[in-house]
């Protein structure tokens, strides 16, 4: 099972014969219906989290283990640079987009600065950024077919957050399929992604307008820093979040259960 039958609402999972798995990867409690969640949880033989804040959440109640959210390393690969332009990425849902919009100062002075930057997103949907001039923003409409090669391209990845209890319930995805595809990253240092920075020199952590000058200046001022914490991600994605790797955790995990 992966969260509920029927969206933040607990119906048929009572009449579900034990035992079975909950699988979380979002803050699913701390929604209007989160005591759903927990009663769930509470029935499942153990509950999969994504990361340690939603473990922490629902350790309390039941049996669980940490099972981060995989990344597909034959599918998201590195790739030959084929940009003119130096470019940012962002990746994901237009629900993010106010992540993006809040860093545009900072994207504004970095414009500014370098003549040629550009900045990419891929989305469904195109982003409102009324503080960037237009002509400089490539939108790229999410597919399957072209997802990677426009993460290959990347100079930088961005992944901005507020910090909140829900974004603190975030599995770091976006983060980790930059890295799969060697390029560094610019993250704001909240949940999971403190996790993923801890464990190799992949790209640096942001706060604030000044910070995020500071840091993505840093990765286009000193491209073979850049290369080198790109090889770095990559490396840590394969080694503790690739797909082989999480699926021979979750094997052993169910196979368990059934002992």
């Amino acid at each position: 099972m992966q969260r509920q039958l029927l969206a933040t609402l607990c119906t048929a999972e009572p009449l579900i014969r034990r035992p079975f798995v909950l699988d979380v990867d979002d803050a699913i409690f701390l929604g209007p219906r989160g005591h759903h969640a927990d009663r769930i949880a509470r029935r499942a033989q153990v509950v999969i989290c994504g990361n340690a804040f939603i473990a922490e959440h629902f350790g309390a109640q039941c049996t669980v283990t940490v099972l981060p959210t995989a990344v597909d390393t034959q599918r998201f690969t590195p790739g030959g640079r084929t940009a003119a332009a130096p470019t940012l990425g962002w990746s994901g849902s237009a629900g993010g987009f106010p992540y993006l919009v809040a860093i545009q100062p900072a994207l504004q002075i970095l414009m500014a600065c370098y003549p040629d930057l550009r900045l990419r997103v891929i989305s469904n949907a195109q982003p409102q950024l009324p503080m960037l001039p237009a002509s400089r923003i490539d939108y790229v409409k999410w597919s399957p077919d072209n997802e990677v090669g426009a993460l290959q391209d990347l100079t930088v990845g961005l992944m901005p957050l507020a910090d909140t209890l829900w974004e603190r319930g975030k599995c770091s995805f976006k983060m980790l399929t930059y890295m799969a595809c060697g390029v560094p990253v610019v993250v704001t240092p909240v949940g999971m992604n403190l996790e993923v920075l801890a464990r190799a020199d992949v790209g640096y952590a942001a706060r604030g307008r000044d910070a995020w000058v500071d840091a993505i200046a840093d990765l286009l001022d000193a491209p073979s820093r850049a290369r080198a914490m790109g090889a770095n991600g990559r490396r840590v994605v394969s080694e503790h979040y690739a797909l082989d790797v999480v699926a021979e955790r979750l094997a052993a995990l169910l196979e368990a259960q059934l002992a």
